[in-house]
């Protein structure tokens, strides 16, 4: 065998090589690919973990707070049939003659009492409704969690917005799922081109900001104090206001709820 065939063969073994690790980087690549997205399906497996944890827990309160209600709504039902009877031995009393102005008084306070009695058991009741449709929803929310759909990230908060049309606010997190499109407003954004591509998609982009910001404010008019503070700094970042602009803000929120608790304290109200 002469020294060109060896040569030849030589470089033959060393294409071959080039090639085996190329192939092995290309599996390096896709294995550390593949372990950041299981890390990524881990967080968001505990994250819904802590959320059914935490409506297992709403559903145990709501539960209790319903046996309460039934409880009371039993008793006021007693007492009412109670008044009732005393009321139509009264009203036979008086209708055959036998009684005196003490009793039509007794009579008259008696009505009152049931009328008063008739109008906690209807309050009662619309609240037991109340309470047993609030738990049809937590059930309902917790046969089935919706998959997220687009993610909003602000400044120290991530607003995520599901396929059901819920959204949910949390802290940002490094890597999300495959299929999730992602708006990261702490980014300057480039001067806007008719000729660029990535013009339509920074339409959307704003198209969403405006959904959200839409859904955000309106939960907060219509929500209760701590709603309303819990969403002071998501509806400001939104806004892209400055860190101090969200601190002056919601000091101005908390010293607002002070005075208008101590007014209704000073009003009895």
């Amino acid at each position: 065998m002469d020294i060109e065939s060896l040569q030849a063969q030589l470089e033959k073994v060393q294409e071959e090589l080039s090639q085996k690790e190329t192939k092995i980087i290309k599996l390096k690549g896709l294995l550390t690919k593949s372990m950041r997205s299981d890390k990524s399906r881990e967080a968001q497996i505990t994250a819904l973990q802590l959320d059914l944890s935490d409506r297992d827990r709403h559903i145990e309160s709501l539960n209790k707070e319903l046996e309460e209600h039934r409880n009371f709504s039993n008793k006021q039902s007693e007492r009412i049939n109670q008044l009732e009877g005393e009321l139509n031995d009264l009203t036979m009393r008086l209708q055959s003659g036998v009684g005196s102005e003490a009793a039509q008084k007794r009579n008259e306070r008696m009505k009152q009492m049931l009328e008063k009695s008739n109008m906690l058991y209807a309050e009662l009741e619309t609240k037991y409704h109340k309470v047993c449709d609030e738990l049809e929803q937590e059930k309902a929310k917790n046969r089935k969690i919706s998959r997220p759909k687009h993610v909003i990230i602000l400044k120290k908060h991530a607003v995520t917005l599901n396929e059901d049309n819920t959204y949910s606010i949390g802290e940002p997190q490094s890597v999300y799922p495959s299929g999730v499109t992602i708006t990261d407003t702490t980014k300057e954004s480039a001067p806007s081109d008719k000729h660029n591509p990535s013009s339509s998609a920074q339409s959307s982009d704003a198209n969403v900001l405006k959904i959200y910001l839409k859904r955000v404010l309106l939960e907060f008019f219509i929500g209760d104090s701590q709603t309303q503070t819990r969403l002071i700094p998501v509806i400001l970042s939104l806004l892209d206001c400055s860190n101090d602009q969200v601190i002056a803000a919601q000091r101005s929120f908390a010293e607002g709820r002070q005075l208008i608790s101590k007014a209704a304290a000073a009003l009895n109200i």
